[in-house]
C-alpha cells in the first residue's frame, strides 16, 4: 500500500531557476479547470500545461481558441489526400461563392425573373457587408494569424499574408450568401450553410485561423444577410440602382 501511495504522489516540484519560470509553473485554476486536472495534482497539471503556457505568453483567455487551433490544426501532414482536400476548399472556396452568386444573377436576367435577379443581388451586397465589416473589426483588434503568433507550431499548407486573422473573411461572405439563398432556395441555401462550415473547418486546417475567426465571421455573415434582408429601404435602393445598370447594358429589366 505504501508503493502505491507513492507512486501516485505528486512529483517533487523543482525549484524554478528564474523569474519567469515561475511565473510558467505557477499552478493557474482556469487552466487546470478546462483540461480537468483542478484538484488532482497541481503541481502535475502546471508541468504539462507549461509548455502552452510558454506559448501563449499571458494571453491565458485565448488558451481554449488556440487549443482547438491545434487540435484540428494537427491533423495536417498526416493523408496528403485529405491535405489537398482542404487546401482546395479553403484557397478556392471564395471564387466558388463568387460564381454561385454571379451565375444566379445571370440566370435572373436571362430568364427575366425579377425575384432571383433581385434576390442573387442582395446576396452579392450581403457579402460586401459582411467584409466590410470584417475590415473594421480587422482594426479595432489586429490579431496576428495561427502561423505568425506561433511559428515553429503550426502546420502551414496555404500560405497567406501576415494579416489580421480576426474575423475570417471566407466564412462572413459564404454565410452571408448562404443565408440569403436560403430565404429563395431553403434545401441549396442550407446545403451552402454545410460548406460554409467545411470551409471554416478548411480555413483552420491549412493554419490560416482560429476557431474563433471562424464564429465571428459566422456571426457576421449573419448580421450582415439580416441586415440586407430586413431593412426595406436597402432593398429598394439595391434593385433600382440594379434596374439602372441593366438599362444602361441595355438589358431589358425583368
Amino acid at each position: 500500500m505504501a508503493a502505491i501511495r507513492a507512486k501516485n504522489r505528486c512529483p517533487p516540484r523543482r525549484p524554478p531557476q528564474d523569474r519567469n519560470a515561475a511565473l510558467d509553473e505557477k499552478p493557474d485554476s482556469v487552466v487546470e479547470r478546462q483540461t480537468g486536472l483542478l484538484g488532482k495534482c497541481p503541481d502535475r497539471a502546471s508541468v504539462q500545461l507549461a509548455p502552452l503556457r510558454h506559448a501563449l505568453g499571458r494571453h491565458e483567455p485565448y488558451m481554449m481558441d488556440y487549443w482547438l487551433e491545434q487540435l484540428i490544426n494537427g491533423l495536417a501532414g498526416r493523408d496528403p489526400t485529405l491535405d489537398s482536400a482542404m487546401v482546395a476548399i479553403a484557397a478556392w472556396s471564395e471564387l466558388a461563392f463568387i460564381a454561385l452568386v454571379a451565375g444566379w444573377l445571370l440566370a435572373g436576367i436571362l430568364f427575366r425573373s425579377r425575384g432571383e435577379r433581385d434576390q442573387a443581388f442582395l446576396a452579392l451586397l450581403a457579402s460586401g457587408v459582411a467584409l466590410g465589416a470584417n475590415q473594421i473589426l480587422g482594426h479595432v483588434w489586429d490579431r496576428p494569424r495561427p502561423f505568425a503568433a506561433h511559428p515553429g507550431q503550426v502546420h502551414l499548407l496555404l500560405p497567406h499574408a501576415a494579416d489580421s486573422s480576426f474575423p475570417s473573411d471566407h466564412v462572413a461572405a459564404a454565410v452571408a450568401i448562404a443565408i440569403v439563398l436560403a430565404v429563395a432556395h431553403r434545401r441549396l441555401g442550407g446545403l451552402m450553410l454545410l460548406v460554409s462550415v467545411l470551409v471554416g473547418f478548411a480555413r483552420v486546417y491549412v493554419g490560416d485561423h482560429y476557431p474563433g475567426d471562424v464564429l465571428a465571421g459566422t456571426a457576421v455573415g449573419i448580421a450582415a444577410a439580416s441586415f440586407v434582408l430586413r431593412t426595406a429601404r436597402i432593398r429598394i435602393v439595391a434593385t433600382a440602382i440594379l434596374d439602372r445598370v441593366l438599362v444602361l447594358m441595355r438589358v431589358q429589366p425583368g
